[in-house]
């Protein structure tokens, strides 16, 4: 399969689910994919990204391989587009314990980035939430304050609402 053709053959939403059904459980296609998300060019990584989603939403041990550098890869994600299926897709796995400082650097990055949408900031509010649960309450603190902070430089309702909720299941 020509899957960067594929991408661009049509461009619904439906389109993409169904491409995802013929990756399958396939690593080898996965593997293509994974790397037309990191191409220069926004379409190529956007469309790349969001078939992404739909793949380990029905095969989620496809990114399995790639989580124990998830943060090296993480880093080199410049596009919003790609940040926001990329972090949804984060946000339902667990971070390895040697990336997890990393990934809650990087995360802090997008929550407190004047650039990132209110998806990638949600998003990554999540992976974060996820990271500091499994430490100590120093870093429940700090990510607390960061929170606090967004709210501040990113009023909106679905930061205000996500960074509330966030905050009170801390504070149990």
């Amino acid at each position: 399969m020509d899957l960067k053709k594929a991408l661009f053959k049509d461009r619904s939403k439906a389109y993409l689910i169904d491409l995802s059904k013929k990756v399958g459980n396939d690593q080898g296609i996965f593997d293509q994919l994974w790397l037309l998300m990191f191409e220069k060019d926004h379409d190529t990584s956007f469309r790349s990204a969001y078939l992404m989603e739909f793949c380990t939403e029905h095969n989620p041990t496809l990114l399995d391989k790639y989580m124990p550098n998830i943060a090296k890869e993480a880093k080199h994600i410049r596009s919003p587009s790609v940040k926001r299926h990329f972090g949804k897709v984060l946000s339902n796995k667990t971070i390895p314990d040697k990336e997890t400082m990393k990934m809650l650097d990087i995360c802090y990055q997008w929550i407190l980035s004047p650039d990132d949408p209110v998806a990638v900031k949600v998003h990554a509010m999540q992976i974060a939430f996820n990271i500091v649960l499994k430490k100590d309450n120093e870093l429940k603190e700090e990510f607390i304050q960061t929170l606090k902070l967004c709210i501040e430089l990113t009023p909106t309702a679905g930061i205000y609402s996500r960074a509330n909720k966030l905050m009170k299941k801390l504070r149990k």
